[in-house]
């Protein structure tokens, strides 16, 4: 499954790159992704329902470690924030059309190749097919 692919990675980068370990950014309060105020406005408005999309969408199993599914629910979050981020003309307006979490995914979403990358970065530097 999509989500959880990049959900872990999401989760592996920030801890390789963060000292304390952490998925979730600095002065993340929410627990969903970015703070608002660092969003664009499109992307800020969405939010709310990206995370209610998501939480329809969790397995009733993952209730009996909440942690998990909690950290899994702010990964999915943020993964759908940076993709905003880094085209609110496109993402807001999917996302607000969407009917779930699955079709948030195949349908807005920057998509990523076998490995994980965005399509076309093979150094997944986010610069294009040259990497550089």
């Amino acid at each position: 499954m999509r989500t959880a692919y990049r959900a872990l990675l999401l989760a592996a980068a920030a801890s390789a790159c963060s000292p304390g370990g952490s998925a979730r950014t600095a002065g993340d309060d929410s627990g969903g992704g970015p703070a608002a105020a660092d969003l664009d406005p499109r992307c800020a408005k969405v939010q709310p329902r990206v995370r209610s999309l998501y939480q329809k969408a969790q397995d009733p199993a993952a209730d009996k470690d909440k942690a998990l599914a909690d950290d899994l629910l702010a990964a999915n979050v943020t993964m759908v924030m940076n993709d905003c981020r880094a085209d609110p003309a496109r993402v807001a307006p999917c996302a607000e059309r969407v009917a779930d979490a699955a079709e948030l995914e195949r349908t807005c979403l920057i998509p990523l190749d076998d490995e994980g990358a965005v399509d076309g970065d093979p150094l997944g530097t986010g610069s294009g097919p040259t990497g550089k």
